[in-house]
């Protein structure tokens, strides 16, 4: 996008965000960031003058909590009447991305935080740490084979060819496999570090029930 065309973006966004109500009646804006999270909040303000974003986001006790973040950390927000506006334009960076590869990258974090589920990490992690309890009675032996798992389950990923089986609509789409597969490994960690956990909690019960460490 070449940088007149850029500015002629960004001035009809800002135009349109300054017409639209920033306080619904019915129905919550929906706040999309770069890393696929998704929030509903209630009003907001853009700054441009300092590139943030505040927002209110409602809390299970009804009350409205400000909050906020760098405009680089957002890439659009969706209004009550269900339109979009993209935030992503309207911050130089350094991100060579079109508004459209942003796009499958968000949604290649999304799907990922959404729809994949490494069940498998935090069984496996579960097994190792309730069996490394049981290996050595030497606390540090014992912890280092839990530890070994989820590092090398982070390394972890799923097959571009298994994720183009699962969503052939984004077959050639390289930024959405991008962020799916590193969306993908971070809950691989996140798994195998509660699953190992847990095993560790009831291996360390099981030998102190059974005298193991006596």
């Amino acid at each position: 996008m070449k940088r007149y065309e850029k500015d002629i973006y960004i001035f009809v966004v800002l135009l349109s965000l300054s017409l639209m109500p920033c306080y619904p009646v019915k129905a919550q804006n929906e706040l999309t960031l770069l890393n696929g999270k998704e929030f509903h909040i209630e009003k907001y303000k853009i700054d441009t003058s300092e590139s943030m974003f505040y927002y209110k986001l409602k809390l299970p006790s009804g009350k409205l909590k400000t909050r906020s973040l760098k405009l680089d950390k957002a890439f659009s927000v969706t209004d009550s009447t269900n339109k979009e506006h993209v935030l992503y334009v309207l911050v130089d960076s350094s991100n060579n991305l079109s508004v459209n590869q942003m796009r499958h990258y968000v949604e290649g974090y999304r799907i990922a935080r959404k729809e994949y589920d490494p069940w498998w990490a935090m069984a496996g992690g579960f097994a190792v740490g309730a069996g490394g309890m049981m290996v050595s009675k030497n606390p540090f032996l014992s912890l280092f084979i839990p530890i070994a798992y989820v590092g090398g389950t982070a390394l972890l990923k799923p097959n571009k060819n298994r994720i183009i089986w699962k969503y052939p609509e984004f077959e050639g789409e390289e930024d959405f496999f991008y962020a799916y597969q590193r969306s993908a490994r971070y809950k691989n960690m996140k798994y195998a570090i509660i699953g190992s956990l847990e095993g560790i909690v009831v291996g360390v019960i099981i030998g102190v029930l059974t005298g193991y460490y006596n």
